[in-house]
């Protein structure tokens, strides 16, 4: 088939009226208002104004953090260096035990050497009721004994 150009005009001419005919609207789309144009600003001023308000509690937090961590560290150094006292007194409790332990032995040996029977409820050495003995049950470690 041959085309024509009364064929080429026609086709034109259906070309251009079908281009100058408006598209039919579509149902389907829907523009916003511009109502929904201030909601939507307003929706994201008030977006913008939560991030801010969490970005700076987050910052907060993160500064109390970090001062508690510092604190947590100075405690547990201080933990430890008690915790070595306690250690270090507990040997000096224990040493000085022992070192009562032996000088009761001696007291209780000289007691036996001088004739004194027993001691009293507080660990002091009782006098004897020997002739010319200055020494009371209360005098301590520095009675003296006087034989007349």
């Amino acid at each position: 088939m041959r085309t024509t150009p009364r064929m080429l005009g026609v086709a034109a001419l259906v070309a251009l009226v079908a281009l100058s005919l408006p598209a039919p609207a579509r149902a389907d789309e829907t523009y916003p208002s511009w109502a929904d144009v201030q909601a939507a600003r307003s929706t994201t001023a008030t977006t913008q104004a939560a991030v801010e308000r969490i970005t700076g509690l987050l910052s907060g937090l993160e500064a109390t953090a970090a001062s508690l961590g510092d604190a947590a560290i100075v405690a547990n150094g201080a933990a430890a260096t008690a915790q070595a006292d306690s250690g270090t007194a507990a040997a000096h409790a224990a040493a000085l035990s022992a070192r009562l332990a032996v000088a009761s032995d001696k007291a209780s040996a000289a007691d036996d050497q001088l004739g004194r029977t027993g001691r009293s409820s507080t660990g002091r050495a009782r006098a004897a009721s020997s002739p010319g003995c200055s020494c009371l049950p209360t005098a301590g470690p520095t009675c003296s004994i006087n034989w007349a």
